[in-house]
């Protein structure tokens, strides 16, 4: 089994979110994305939601794709949730599977803040979701990392120390943005699922 393991806040998720992952998903030919929101992020923010309400969120979101799947791995833990854990707990969880860290460009480019992030680069392939006029940018290029750029469908191997370049369909739209519109009274239809829209008014989110 191939998986895409597609972290994040997902503060909340919206329809970029979903698009790239079905781009990823269908280029390097995964079985499953595999949506690990953050429990308490490493950058804390007082405007993230409770890690509950960002979970059902994504399951609603979620709910029409069968090969999409939320992962709850890190909303029972304690204290703030670290990439390197999170990907040794799922490794042990799929073991014999191919896995691969999804992550933006802006993501990538602090990875030299993440906790452990050399024996992280070395434990799994990372596909980074690079903005096509950024693709002659290396200044977020790391020592000891082989680099591919992707430019077409394929099924690449899941190989340590190698992160794939993949210039992604670039939607304008993010979750920022869309908790800046909820606080000034502003409409967020077709920035996220209907559904996604009536939970975050039934419950409230993101208005102070």
């Amino acid at each position: 089994m191939r998986i895409g393991i597609f972290g994040g806040t997902f503060n909340p998720v919206h329809l970029g979110h979903l698009r790239v992952a079905l781009d990823v998903k269908d280029v390097f030919c995964l079985d499953k994305i595999l949506f690990v929101p953050t429990g308490i992020p490493p950058h804390k923010k007082d405007d993230v939601a409770p890690i509950h309400d960002r979970m059902n969120m994504l399951r609603i979101a979620a709910a029409d794709v069968s090969d999409f799947e939320v992962s709850d791995i890190e909303a029972h833990r304690n204290g703030i949730c670290y990439a390197i854990d999170t990907v040794r707990m799922l490794k042990e969880k799929y073991r014999g599977a191919e896995l691969f860290y999804i992550v933006g460009t802006d993501a990538f480019s602090s990875i030299r803040t993440w906790k452990k992030y050399e024996e992280l680069l070395g434990s799994i392939s990372f596909i980074v979701m690079i903005r096509p006029k950024c693709i002659q940018d290396e200044s977020y290029k790391i020592d000891k990392v082989r680099y591919i750029e992707v430019d077409g469908k394929r099924a690449f191997p899941d190989t340590p120390s190698t992160v794939y370049l993949y210039p992604v369909t670039q939607i304008d739209i993010s979750s920022s943005f869309i908790r800046l519109c909820i606080k000034r009274g502003e409409s967020i239809s077709y920035f996220t699922p209907k559904d996604v829209v009536e939970y975050i008014k039934e419950r409230g989110l993101y208005k102070r």
